[in-house]
Formats: C-alpha cells, structure tokens, sequence
C-alpha cells in the first residue's frame, strides 16, 4: 500500500464526511446506505493512493515496476489487496451494479497509471499493485455474493 501522507487523513475525513451527508439526504435508507458506502470506500482509496507521497522526488523509493514478483515486502501486497475489498463488496450492492463493479476493476488501472504520469505526487508504480487491487475488488464482489446468498430473504409460505 502506498504511503500514507499528511494529506491522506484530511481526504478520509472529507468522504466520511461526504458519505454522511449522503446518508442523512437519502434519509438514511438502503440505497443511501450503499451510495454513502461507495462514497466513503472511494475516499479511503482516493487517500491512500492519490494523494503526494511523502518522499522526496526521484527518491529511490519512487518509481515504475513492470515484474510480476510478490517484491520485498509480502504485507504491502496484502495492504493491496485490503484496500479494495471494502470498493468490491459496496460495488455489489450498489443500484448499477455492473457499472461499479467495472469501475473499480478499471480504477487500478487508472491509479497506477496516474501514479507513474504525474511527476509531482513522487509515487511510484506498479504492475503487481495493480494485481492486488483487482484480486482486493474480486474479494470483495465474492464476500459480496455469499453474504446476499446468507441472508437472501426467504418469501412466506
């Protein structure tokens, strides 16, 4: 997962923010529920990936990898992976499913490449973030799909 920044908690705190004001317009039923959810997940990963890192630019640290290789540290790939569960379970829920669902599919995509194009955030990227991102969002679509099968209302007899 990529490094947190000093802007990253001000951009969580504007989603949860954003997401609550969504909520409480929605009056607080289940589509505001999911929207507000989305707002939020969007947030968190907004923050943790598109905000500037905190290293200085043409750090080491700072820059483009295309192997395919689990790389030195194993739980930033988890860390990957974590981020996007939450977007692929919320994502399922949502009114356009297919729509959500593909968008945070693509949004790995886009992030990275944002990452290795924009000089100025001194990020770094990677193919097998990208990897992790997306195997993150099909957990959660899969998390997604078993809790609806576990609590799929049963109709009256």
């Amino acid at each position: 997962m990529p490094s947190p920044t000093p802007y990253a908690p001000l951009v969580m705190a504007v989603a949860v923010i954003a997401g609550l004001i969504v909520w409480l317009v929605g009056k607080r039923r289940r589509g505001a529920t999911v929207a507000a959810m989305l707002v939020v997940a969007w947030g968190v990963v907004i923050a943790a990936t598109l905000t500037p890192s905190p290293y200085a630019a043409f750090d080491p640290q700072v820059t483009c990898k295309f192997a395919f290789t689990l790389g030195e540290v194993p739980k930033e790939r988890l860390a990957n992976v974590l981020l996007f569960v939450p977007l692929g379970l919320v994502s399922w829920f949502a009114t356009s499913r297919w729509f959500w669902v593909g968008l945070a599919v693509v949004a790995p995509f886009l992030i990275e490449s944002a990452q290795g194009l924009i000089v100025a955030m001194n990020r770094g990227c990677d193919v097998m973030d990208v990897a992790a991102n997306v195997l993150g969002v099909a957990v959660g679509v899969g998390l997604a799909v078993v809790a609806r099968r576990l609590w799929k209302p049963t109709p009256a007899q």
